[in-house]
């Protein structure tokens, strides 16, 4: 029972020590999610003001077809950033762009 609790808190170390590196190694990753979180607040600052008004129903759709696609674009930039930036640990024949 003891080897079992010591693995488990040396397991535990060791993937808190992996993280807290991870975070050293990229400066810019805190920056690069709150320039998310303020793209995706004006989104919703667009999005109340635009209700705000009376709208035809196309007019509607628009609003939220656009709003739809920034966000997924920031989910694709978002993933792309982190695909970019961390170190696999695992060691491939193929590049990604």
């Amino acid at each position: 029972m003891r080897r079992f609790l010591l693995s488990v808190s040396v397991g535990l170390l060791m993937l808190g020590g992996m993280t807290a590196s991870a975070n050293a190694q990229e400066p810019y990753h805190d920056r690069y999610h709150d320039k998310l979180e303020h793209r995706d607040y004006h989104r919703s600052l667009d999005h109340r003001d635009a209700h705000r008004y009376p709208m035809t129903w196309g007019q509607h759709e628009r609003l939220h077809d656009g709003l739809d696609h920034k966000a997924y674009h920031d989910r694709l930039d978002h993933r792309q950033f982190h695909r970019q930036q961390y170190y696999s640990p695992y060691q491939s024949y193929y590049s990604y762009p």
